[in-house]
C-alpha cells in the first residue's frame, strides 16, 4: 500500500473527507490531494503531522513497519 493509500484509509476510518482533512492538518485542498495521489511527496513536518492527527507511527506510514503504532 502507497503512502498516499494509507492516507486515503486514515482519512475514510476517520470519515473524513479530503477538504475537511487538509484543513486539520493545516495544509491546502489541492496539495494535500496530490499528497493523497502520489504527485507530491509530505515534508518530514507533514509526515509528522499526519501521523500525530491518526495517531499513527511514521514507521507504519513510510512502509517500513507493517504495525500502525
Amino acid at each position: 500500500m502507497s503512502l498516499g493509500e494509507k492516507i486515503i484509509l486514515l482519512r475514510e476510518e476517520k470519515g473524513l473527507n479530503a477538504y475537511q482533512c487538509s484543513i486539520q492538518l493545516g495544509v491546502s485542498p489541492s496539495r494535500f490531494t496530490y499528497i493523497e495521489k502520489g504527485r507530491n511527496l509530505p515534508s518530514a513536518e507533514m509526515i509528522i503531522k499526519i501521523c500525530n492527527f491518526f495517531n499513527v507511527s511514521s514507521d507504519w506510514l513510510l512502509g517500513l513497519k507493517e504495525e500502525r503504532n
